[in-house]
C-alpha cells in the first residue's frame, strides 16, 4: 500500500508513542500503562514492525473493549480502549490531521477558541498546555465583562462524541481534504458491537484514505478513494 511517506516514518511513529505515554487522559492510560515500560524496551524495532504491517497491508486493528466509569452524578461514562497498537496508530494518524488544520486552528487560538489546542508538530504532548489557555480564557471573559457582558452561559454538551455530525465533521474536513469523490460517497454503515465496535472501522476507514494521499501540494490534503 502506498501511504505518505510523513504517516509511515519512524518519527512520525515514535512521535506518536510518545505522546500516547504523554497524554492527559489519566483514566483512559490506567488500563494501558503497564504494556508502555515492555514496549519501550524495544521501541524501534516494534514500531518499525508496526509499520512495515501497515505498509503491507496486514495490520488489522482490534475490536475496541468497553468499560463504564461512573461519574458523580451516578451516570455510567463508556470509555473505549484500544489496545496500545491501536493507540499509537490512531495517534500517528491524528498526528498527520493535526498538521494539516494548525493553520487553520492557529486563526482563532486563544482569542476564540481556548481548548484542545495542539502543540508544535515536534512537541512531545499533542496538545498544549492547558494554563495558558485557561490564562487566556480568564482574560478574555475579563475583558467581556469590562465591556458590559454581564451573562456567562456554562454547558455540556451530553454524550458529544457518541453523537457528533459526521455529516458536518465530513464537511469541515473537505476543507482540508479535497476530494469530491470522497465527499459523495454515501455514508459507510460500520457494524458496532455493543459499544464498542465503531473504532476499529474507524482505522481502517482512516488508512485507507491514506493509502491514496499526494502530496504534490503541501498545504491542502489531496485523497482519493473508491468503493
Amino acid at each position: 500500500m502506498a501511504f505518505p511517506t510523513g504517516f509511515t516514518s519512524l518519527a512520525n511513529f515514535q512521535l506518536a508513542f510518545a505522546r500516547v505515554v504523554r497524554g492527559q487522559n489519566r483514566d483512559y492510560k490506567a488500563f494501558s500503562r503497564h504494556l508502555y515500560e515492555s514496549y519501550q524496551l524495544a521501541g524501534t524495532e516494534n514500531l518499525t514492525a508496526l509499520i512495515e504491517a501497515i505498509k503491507a497491508g496486514t495490520y488489522e486493528p482490534s475490536s475496541a473493549t468497553c468499560v463504564f466509569q461512573p461519574k458523580k452524578s451516578g451516570v455510567l461514562r463508556p470509555l473505549r480502549l484500544l489496545t496500545l497498537q491501536d493507540q499509537i496508530v490512531y495517534q500517528a494518524i491524528a498526528n498527520v490531521v493535526a498538521n494539516a488544520f494548525r493553520s487553520e486552528q492557529q486563526k482563532t487560538a486563544l482569542t476564540r477558541n481556548f481548548g484542545a489546542l495542539v502543540a508544535d508538530k515536534s512537541s512531545d504532548f499533542f496538545y498544549r498546555g492547558w494554563k495558558r489557555s485557561y490564562r487566556a480564557f480568564d482574560a478574555a471573559l475579563a475583558s467581556a465583562y469590562k465591556r458590559g457582558n454581564d451573562y456567562v452561559a456554562d454547558f455540556d454538551l451530553v454524550s458529544f462524541y457518541e453523537l457528533i455530525d459526521h455529516t458536518l465533521l465530513r464537511t469541515v474536513l473537505s476543507k482540508k481534504v479535497r476530494n469530491t469523490e470522497l465527499r459523495a460517497t454515501k455514508k459507510q454503515r460500520m457494524s458496532c458491537s455493543g459499544c464498542c465496535g465503531v473504532i476499529r472501522p474507524t482505522i481502517l476507514a482512516q488508512l485507507t484514505i491514506l493509502t491514496r494521499w499526494t502530496s504534490a501540494n503541501q498545504t491542502q490534503i489531496h485523497c482519493h478513494t473508491g468503493e
